[in-house]
């Protein structure tokens, strides 16, 4: 049943509207993509994942934790693999 404001046509555009908004933020987020989690760093590096979390016990991957979970920016993890690069 819906709340007696968003019955009305105005009320429910714009509540649609709002919530349309909210989603295109999320996808355009989505696609950048400014962080990564520990298994797509280990994915990607094809490592395991403990071998990540090592790096950022080491403090050799910068992490951010979010809850139970770590989150490496982006150009934490391009920082990373620039340092380890051999000339």
């Amino acid at each position: 049943m819906l709340p007696d404001s968003l019955k009305s046509g105005k009320a429910w555009t714009t509540h649609a509207l709002q919530g349309l908004y909210v989603a295109c933020k999320l996808l355009s987020t989505m696609k950048k993509q400014d962080f990564y989690l520990v298994e797509e760093l280990a994915e990607k590096l094809r490592v395991n994942k403990m071998t990540i979390y090592r790096y950022i016990k080491a403090g050799k991957v910068k992490a951010s934790k979010i809850g139970k979970e770590y989150r490496i920016e982006r150009g934490d993890f391009e920082a990373f693999i620039d340092k380890t690069k051999r000339a």
